[in-house]
């Protein structure tokens, strides 16, 4: 393609060795007439390091619809604009893909590069799953839309690559370990860096690891078994307790575990009512 041809280049950024970024990575970004980033002030510290000189502007999710409208613009004028985020693949649980989407409605020319990605590694690091996996980014963090989530984990029979921030790990981990005490998970941390980190665990033994509150977090959860058989009344009974314990109401614990066991309400009203009153 000719020089003075404007085009969007995506291109993923180490997740956290400097040392993972490939030869074409460099060599598209030192050829930019932009690039837009999450964070300039983070963004900027890379390419100072690798003398990268194109001048940065801000893209994220803030002001990703504005945004996207200004540097399609520059494409359409014949810039080489070239998209990043603070680490790994734009579009990934990073803003890239409304950008995408707008220069495929232009009919704007664009690419993406391969490189660094937090979910493939650390997935490929856990040891779990057949070699396919699932990607959920960042769970929906309470409500509906986390019963919801979590309930589609009960019957996912593929491995989930899940991301967790540093102050929700101990509680995601202990919400894990009781929904499933007999599932292999995988957590790691800081994945490429100095001190990287990978634990792994059965789902019971969650609430006994020694977790650094600090870092990128990766949480790899093995999938359902197939056909898996109903939950014992034991186990029905513990999450009707937790739920409880929690401070969801009797009808919202009854109706979760309703849909998780598949037993009637009418019997876990009555297995919750014992609940409370012995509390």
């Amino acid at each position: 393609m000719p020089a003075n041809d404007g085009i969007l280049i995506v291109v993923p950024t180490p997740i956290g060795n400097r040392e993972d970024i490939t030869l074409r990575a460099l060599r598209v970004l030192r050829e930019a007439d932009l690039i837009a980033c999450e964070d300039t002030r983070h963004s900027g510290l890379l390419m100072d390091y690798f003398e990268v000189h194109a001048p940065l502007i801000s893209y994220e999710k803030f002001n990703e619809e504005a945004r996207s409208r200004d540097i399609l613009d520059r494409v359409a004028e014949g810039k080489k604009v070239c998209l990043v985020s603070d680490a790994g693949m734009p579009g990934i649980s990073d803003p890239g893909a409304i950008l995408i989407r707008h220069a495929i409605a232009r009919g704007l020319p664009f690419t993406v590069l391969p490189g660094p990605s937090a979910a493939d590694t650390c997935f490929v690091a856990s040891g779990l799953g057949e070699g396919t996996y699932a990607f959920l980014g960042f769970l929906p963090r309470k409500g509906k839309e986390r019963r919801e989530a979590l309930e589609k984990l009960d019957r996912m029979e593929m491995a989930a690559v899940i991301y967790e921030a540093p102050h929700r790990i101990r509680k995601t981990l202990e919400e894990f370990g009781q929904r499933w005490p007999e599932r292999r998970m995988a957590l790691l941390r800081e994945w490429t860096k100095t001190y990287e980190e990978r634990q792994s665990f059965l789902g019971k033994e969650a609430g006994d690891l020694e977790v650094v509150e600090k870092g990128e977090f990766v949480l790899v959860l093995e999938g359902a078994e197939p056909n898996e058989e109903s939950p014992g009344m034991d186990q029905v009974v513990d999450r009707l307790r937790t739920l409880i314990d929690q401070g969801r109401s009797t009808k919202d614990a009854v109706k979760e575990v309703a849909e998780w066991s598949g037993l009637p309400k009418n019997d876990l009203y009555q297995e919750a009512l014992n609940i409370t009153k012995k509390k």
